[in-house]
């Protein structure tokens, strides 16, 4: 049973337990880079790593970044580390972005051509009827 003295020494400890929970360097930095890590993963499954040129910048970029954010955690640069992680986060997140445009517009390119292809085919068809008109099937007049 909780009573009235011992309350406010809970909601002390409670408050002690968060704060300490939060402010920890070294588990929000892990926390990070193994973000930052996955998000990379994703990026290089997308194939951003070889990627046309905005893809495969953004990845390199994110890939840095991480390399950086591990130099740092290593020497116990917390703060440090946490921001270069969250940069390769981000860029990772753009890397596969940039490979979704790039695949949109290569798509938008591969039915340009369809569409180009089939205005001629209908530009042929038509000048061969209006000749066969003119002319006859055989080609005399």
């Amino acid at each position: 049973m909780i009573t009235l003295k011992r309350m406010p020494l809970m909601v002390l400890m409670a408050v002690i337990v968060i704060v300490s929970n939060s402010a920890c360097g070294p588990v929000t930095t892990t926390q990070t880079l193994h973000r930052a890590e996955k998000s990379i993963g994703k990026a290089e499954v997308a194939g951003a790593k070889s990627g046309d040129d905005q893809s495969a910048y953004h990845y390199w970029k994110a890939k840095a970044y991480y390399n950086k954010a591990q130099e740092e955690e290593g020497f116990s640069e917390y703060q440090h580390a946490v921001e270069f992680a969250r940069k390769a986060d981000i860029e990772s997140v753009k890397a596969v972005e940039a490979v979704g445009q790039e695949r949109n517009d290569a798509t938008t390119k591969k039915q340009r051509k369809a569409i180009k292809k089939k205005k001629k085919k209908k530009k042929t068809k038509v000048k061969q009827s209006s000749e066969d008109d003119l002319f006859g099937e055989d080609g005399n007049e």
